[in-house]
């Protein structure tokens, strides 16, 4: 179920924010991004990537990289 995706993937997003947890809140932004373009959402997809890209940086090398092949950067 496409919507109970988005609805747990935004609470956990919610979450990371509130306790500043910075790479699990790159996972959960890229979770997000996943949940977004599987229910063709795609402009709101492209946003939680992007953010999970920042998010993540040079700090979190190997969760970069996973969100990047979300993202079809590997390709």
């Amino acid at each position: 179920d496409f919507q109970a995706a988005l609805a747990e993937a935004t609470q956990a997003v919610a979450l990371c924010r509130e306790t500043g947890e910075a790479l699990e809140l790159g996972i959960a932004l890229r979770i997000l991004g996943e949940a977004y373009r599987a229910n063709h959402q795609p402009q709101a997809a492209v946003t939680a990537f992007a953010e999970s890209v920042t998010v993540l940086g040079e700090d979190y090398p190997q969760e970069l990289a996973r969100t990047q092949a979300k993202m079809g950067l590997d390709e």
